[in-house]
């Protein structure tokens, strides 16, 4: 179990801070895997990123 921590009123903005705060652990996790498991991870983000059809505006 990992835990984050961050202050927040009672306000929804505010409330958002706890939410962000976890996404950015989950994301330093996800890069720490990556980078740990090296090329077989490459390929299969490729694969899905190539999978998935991009839906960006510009």
């Amino acid at each position: 179990m990992l835990l984050t921590q961050a202050q927040e009123s009672p306000f929804r903005m505010a409330a958002m801070s706890s939410r962000i705060a976890q996404l950015a652990l989950v994301d330093v996790l996800f890069v720490r895997v990556v980078q740990h498991r090296g090329e077989p991870v490459a390929v299969s983000l490729q694969r899905t990123h190539d999978a998935v059809p991009t839906r960006r505006r510009t």
